[in-house]
């Protein structure tokens, strides 16, 4: 682009322009339910393997490792599913089997169908859909910022600036600000339930590990289904971006005659 002299006021212009894409505002809308939800899911999840499941550390180290696997699958998927289904369809798809794997385990639990604690099957069972989760998880969060990037192509036709560095600033900001309500939420909910940190994990009452199971599916699950009803407004299709890109290579290929 060609050297501008910009004074803050017309930078701030800009900027309001800028983020007022129509598709963008419903990805960062939809971003920060997810935000808040990852932020109470990762805040909650050393509660619910030491308390709920009685986990060992090394037990739960083996979860950290599991998720490695999880990156793996997650690289292989992505590629072919974003072809197949589109970025959208894509991210909505995998952002609803990631809640559904990652909730089943303890919904199972609160209806008594798998083994108690203490069993190698429970490990097993955790350690399976912990990676297959996460694996979904990681390629939502992939697609997503992926129809971030198309936005940028429909913002220059629409201004006649290309602004990647406003759209992924504002969306990282967001995201990291916001996900620091969910860890508030988690500390609100442990509080609420009565659990005090330092109790060994056969000190707690079930009730009070019911109660937590009670109190954090619904809002996970009603904050992941937030941002996958806000992903309905993002607009922008292959077939859409494909046209954008075209009328752009037009324009660009009017300024080089031009200047020639």
């Amino acid at each position: 682009p060609p050297r501008r002299r910009l004074t803050l006021a017309q930078s701030a212009r800009e900027m309001r322009e800028t983020l007022s894409n129509r598709a963008f505002l419903f990805i960062l809308a939809s971003s920060i339910a997810t935000a808040i939800a990852g932020g109470l899911v990762a805040s909650m999840n050393g509660y619910f393997n030491t308390y709920f499941w009685g986990f060992s550390a090394n037990q739960i180290a083996g979860f950290t490792l599991g998720v490695f696997l999880s990156a793996f699958m997650g690289l292989a998927l992505g590629p072919r599913l974003s072809r197949w289904l589109g970025k959208r369809q894509s991210a909505m798809t995998l952002l609803i089997l990631a809640v559904m794997i990652l909730s089943a385990p303890i919904i199972l639990r609160l209806m008594n169908l798998i083994p108690a604690n203490g069993s190698p099957v429970i490990f097993w069972i955790i350690m399976v859909t912990s990676i297959l989760g996460t694996a979904c998880a990681i390629v939502a969060g992939a697609m997503s910022a992926s129809m971030v990037a198309d936005v940028v192509e429909v913002g220059e036709l629409r201004t006649g600036r290309r602004s990647e560095g406003v759209y992924f600033a504002a969306s990282s900001f967001v995201s990291k600000a916001v996900s620091g309500f969910g860890v508030l939420g988690a500390g609100v909910l442990i509080d609420t339930i009565g659990l005090k940190t330092g109790m060994a994990p056969d000190q707690v009452p079930n009730e009070v590990l019911r109660h937590m199971a009670l109190i954090y599916l619904p809002v996970v699950i009603g904050l992941y289904l937030v941002g996958l009803l806000l992903l309905l407004g993002y607009n922008i299709t292959r077939s859409s971006h494909a046209a954008t890109l075209r009328t752009l290579a037009e324009k660009d290929g009017e300024g080089a005659a031009k200047s020639h």
